[in-house]
């Protein structure tokens, strides 16, 4: 079964910010983080049990060379993307952000 990916309005905002942050360094950049999380988003798709649960029910996926997590749940058949943090943040405060709702 495949399963729908559907990013949550949070998750859109963080992918901008970085996007944006990321062209501010270096044109181009943030084509290839956006190709990285496109590809994550992929394997997440096809094998979301693939990763480890975080926190409750809120599964971690690393994104290859950007130090940027991937955070997401699996509701029926949607893979819910909450959240694409960067990694270095406090996990106490990456922990709140999550389970807010």
């Amino acid at each position: 079964m495949k399963y729908e990916v559907v990013l949550t309005q949070d998750a859109n905002q963080d992918i901008n910010e970085t996007f944006h942050w990321y062209e501010s360094q270096s044109i181009g950049l943030s084509k290839n983080f956006l190709a990285q999380v496109d590809n994550s988003l992929k394997i997440i798709q096809d094998n979301h049990k693939l990763f480890l649960v975080k926190y409750k029910n809120v599964r971690r996926c690393l994104i290859k060379r950007f130090p940027y997590k991937i955070f997401y749940t699996v509701n029926k058949n949607q893979i819910i993307i909450l959240a694409v943090i960067f990694g270095g943040r406090d996990p106490n405060w990456i922990k709140k952000r999550l389970l807010k709702k």
